[in-house]
């Protein structure tokens, strides 16, 4: 197993206890319990809980531990399966990350930056799978150029998502919302 998806099974662990309640008004496990309990580093484990305190779901203290954020947040998700890594994503992932924190809502996404690389496909995929699993969270964004990648991406379709950037070969959904960018009129108006 690759050191990122290791991460990825201890965030998809935490996601699913705090959406079941299982940590409601508690505080949730230490770094090193959870590091023994999955037989990892400890950096490994953080890296889960910076991914879930990025999101707006939880917040660190020291001398407290980790907690969940604001009740008035629970049940309020924005969920996103785009490319939020690279020079242009990463500013654009930035600022919706912004704007959905300061709405009062929780990003929960997917990178799906690198899926053709097959060692990345199982990662990405359980993190999907994530996102179908969040009670109550039918807001979704999707990135137009992954929509034909992998069949859960027709699991996503019935969320009705609203799409961001464009869609390679494959002809898009007609009742698609969204920018929808065409890099082919931006070069040349470049």
């Amino acid at each position: 197993m690759e050191r990122g998806e290791k991460t990825e099974i201890i965030l998809e662990y935490l996601q699913q206890g705090i959406h079941s309640g299982k940590w409601a008004d508690t505080i949730l496990p230490k770094e090193m319990e959870l590091a023994e309990q999955f037989g990892v580093a400890r950096g490994t484990v953080r890296k889960a809980f910076d991914h879930l305190v990025a999101a707006g779901i939880v917040e660190r203290k020291k001398h407290t531990g980790t907690t969940l954020c604001k009740k008035d947040t629970a049940n309020k998700y924005i969920c996103s399966v785009l490319r939020s890594s690279g020079h242009f994503y990463g500013k654009i992932f930035q600022a919706l990350q912004k704007k959905t924190l300061e709405a009062g809502y929780c990003l929960q996404y997917v990178d799906v930056y690198g899926y053709e690389k097959p060692q990345l496909r199982k990662p990405i995929q359980r993190g999907i799978n994530s996102l179908l699993a969040i009670p109550g969270a039918e807001n979704f964004i999707m990135d137009g150029y992954s929509f034909n990648f992998s069949p859960l991406f027709e699991k996503l379709l019935k969320k009705k998502p609203v799409f961001f950037d464009y869609f390679s070969d494959i002809k898009r959904p007609d009742d698609a919302t969204g920018v929808l960018i065409d890099y082919y009129k931006i070069g040349r108006l470049g």
